[in-house]
């Protein structure tokens, strides 16, 4: 392993130590974005192929792996263990990007991602793939309201459940256009609902 990757993982490895004792709730969102920065410049200097384990973390860690770029050809490559509210804004705003997630990824899964891939042994909560571009996610678990939310060009596989086909504000693929929506053959009536909405943004299931 490269001397930039080993301190990456230490620095992370160091910071989970010391989230699982701290109370305040800005240093959750600044540790995530300082591993971020970290995985950029790791990656920009030649390097890939990034595991972060949060799963003692009990407490909400946000923006991990979030607005960072990789090439067409090279993604950005980040394999995340995670507890069930431990990272929430995952892949915020990143660009060729994969994602390979094993536990829960709290809510915004990609929002604003382009050219990524997500996929989650668990759930992926509120708002997963919002207003994502040209990506793909593939959770095994199910998804909560809004999810797919004015995406684009993107593809949806849901092995779970679905929430919020109750009211239009928390549908799930609203407003999304061209995109594939892949869902377990058990929700018949979500699907139908989703079927219509499929016609009117030129979307596919």
């Amino acid at each position: 392993m490269n001397c930039l990757s080993t301190l990456l993982l230490r620095t992370i490895e160091g910071l989970v130590k010391k989230l699982k004792h701290h109370k305040g709730n800005t240093w959750f969102c600044k540790s995530g974005l300082f591993v971020s920065a970290m995985l950029q410049e790791s990656y920009d200097a030649g390097h890939n192929d990034f595991p972060i384990d949060l799963s003692s973390i009990d407490k909400k860690i946000m923006y991990v792996g979030s607005m960072i770029d990789g090439k067409p050809n090279d993604p950005i490559r980040i394999k995340i263990k995670g507890s069930d509210i431990s990272n929430q804004l995952c892949g915020f705003g990143s660009w060729e990007c994969s994602f390979s997630i094993k536990g829960d990824t709290g809510h915004g899964l990609g929002n604003l991602s382009e050219y990524c891939s997500f996929d989650v042994e668990g759930n992926a909560w509120v708002r997963c793939g919002q207003e994502s571009k040209h990506s793909k996610y593939m959770i095994a678990g199910s998804v909560g309201k809004k999810c797919a939310y004015k995406a684009e060009d993107s593809e949806f596989t849901i092995k779970g459940d679905i929430d919020g086909t109750d009211d239009l504000t928390g549908f799930f693929g609203n407003y999304a256009i061209d995109c594939t929506f892949v869902l377990d053959k058990k929700s018949i009536d979500k699907k139908i609902r989703l079927y219509q909405a499929c016609q009117k943004y030129s979307c596919k299931m």
